[in-house]
């Protein structure tokens, strides 16, 4: 994802002519920081942008577990699950006296 144009203003700014602000991230690809005090308060992105970051979030944290995964069962901290199925209906079976 290419990064996008970045438009700095400050909350004062803002809140006179939201309008246009709101119409600029309709219109393209750029990012809303808004500033108080020179520090950046709060960041503003459309839809899609929103979306597409979260879509690549998602992918990271998968792909951090998997890499996990991977290196607990070469390690050898997996468990046969067939073993912990009979373990969860027992529980289930104490439990209930089933």
């Amino acid at each position: 994802m290419v990064s996008p144009k970045r438009n700095v203003q400050t909350v004062e700014a803002f809140q006179a002519d939201a309008e246009s602000t709101l119409q600029r991230l309709q219109d393209a690809d750029c990012v809303e920081e808004l500033t108080q005090n020179g520090e950046v308060k709060a960041v503003m992105l459309n839809p899609q942008r929103y979306q597409a970051l979260l879509a690549g979030l998602e992918h990271a944290e998968d792909i951090a577990a998997i890499k996990k995964n991977l290196a607990d069962s070469d390690a050898g901290r997996v468990r046969d699950g067939f073993e912990v199925l009979e373990e969860v209906k027992q529980a289930i079976r104490d439990r209930y006296s089933v």
